[in-house]
């Protein structure tokens, strides 16, 4: 990926400055609107530019964990964020590869984990926000946290039962196909014996 000109963020940015919009500034600058908008609001500096992320659970792993927070969920249990930081390390400790430091899962991955997995029908920017800010100064668990996880929760829940509803109507369309082929082949039996034909009965 070819890094992007310090001065051509300047001169975006300058450009949203005087009153163009966002989505306009990065179109004329040849740029992405979404590294546009992170660097306008402060989140990364000019300079920075995309480097390969190392996957540290592999996609298996991760739906565990994502089916294990969504059972709990579904058994009113609620998972912190301590709890699902240790979920992310055993499941990063079981089917990952690359070595892992001291602290992880930390608060940067476990925000990203929390956005990635966020209710989809949210609009990512909300989704982002919500994954912000895990803890305060003080390492406790935030308001803000705690309504994210809930949140995740209450969607996975949503998703399970309407994952038994479309179970039960195709365990009911396959009842009511049962139902007909029974009845068609009654309707035969009853014609075949009308016509003298003969029947053979397993007994």
């Amino acid at each position: 990926m070819t890094k992007v000109p310090v001065e051509t963020w300047e001169a975006a940015i300058a450009a949203v400055a005087g009153g163009l919009s966002e989505r306009k500034a990065a179109k004329a600058y040849g740029i992405s609107r979404g590294p546009l908008h992170q660097r306008i609001n402060g989140l990364v500096p000019l300079e920075a530019r995309r480097a390969p992320q190392l996957v540290y659970i592999t996609e298996g792993a991760d739906r565990g964990v994502v089916e294990m927070v969504r059972y709990r969920a579904l058994h009113g249990m609620c998972v912190g964020c301590e709890e699902l930081r240790s979920m992310l390390r055993v499941a990063a400790e079981t089917a990952g590869t690359l070595p892992l430091t001291d602290d992880f899962p930390n608060d940067k991955f476990t925000q990203r984990w929390l956005a990635k997995h966020s209710d989809e029908s949210a609009p990512k920017e909300k989704r982002a926000r919500d994954a912000m800010n895990l803890h305060d100064k003080a390492g406790h668990q935030t308001e803000r946290s705690k309504k994210t996880l809930k949140k995740w929760e209450r969607a996975a829940v949503r998703r399970e039962r309407k994952a038994e509803r479309a179970a039960a109507q195709r365990a009911k369309a396959q009842r009511t196909t049962a139902q007909c082929e029974q009845r068609l082949y009654q309707q035969e039996v009853v014609e075949r014996a009308t016509d003298g034909c003969t029947l053979w009965v397993d007994v």
